[in-house]
């Protein structure tokens, strides 16, 4: 939100400053976080009409910028993750996540290969191509990212390793991708 100074005269009114409630100082002097917003409203400008209403999202946004230069570079995966998935979830393009498209084993014991045109996701042996593995998680990734999709707003919260965190933000990058491209 801002402060607006509005002043009147004979001829009208006229805005005679404008600042801003919060400018997120922190934000802006962590390269790092600074760029997981810059990538945060890019998804949103290419998934929203710029005058539609989306106070959940918004709300989400603050708190995420808010958060970012506080939180470990695991943490700020996850956070980042759940404004993207906020986003999908909100634009009606989030894919559902609940069961394999082929055999519908909603426990994978294995791998899950993320394949947005073959139906969102499939067990490593429900998959055709089992070397194709760029887009894949361990069971545990997966759950992670089934997490942040059911509970965004718990994102910082999680207790996740780096080598558990990289894979889901890549995941719900390509998710992303997929639904900018169908918007």
């Amino acid at each position: 939100s801002v402060h607006v100074l509005l002043h009147e005269s004979k001829q009208g009114s006229y805005v005679g400053a404008v600042e801003t409630e919060e400018y997120f100082h922190d934000l802006h002097s962590d390269n790092d976080a600074l760029a997981r917003a810059k990538r945060a409203v890019y998804a949103l400008l290419k998934l929203f009409d710029v005058d539609q209403q989306l106070p959940e999202v918004f709300d989400a946004f603050v708190h995420a910028w808010q958060e970012f230069s506080r939180l470990s570079l695991e943490k700020r995966r996850l956070l980042e993750s759940s404004l993207h998935v906020r986003m999908m979830q909100s634009a009606g393009l989030m894919p559902e996540l609940r069961a394999c498209a082929e055999c519908g084993s909603q426990h994978p014991v294995d791998t899950v290969i993320l394949s947005p045109k073959d139906g969102w996701w499939k067990c490593l042996l429900c998959h055709p191509l089992l070397p194709v593995s760029s887009h894949s998680l361990s069971p545990r990734q997966f759950a992670l990212l089934k997490y942040i999709a059911a509970k965004p707003s718990n994102a910082s919260r999680i207790a996740a390793k780096d080598q558990e965190t990289i894979p889901v933000e890549r995941a719900v990058h390509l998710l992303m991708a997929h639904a900018v491209v169908q918007s």
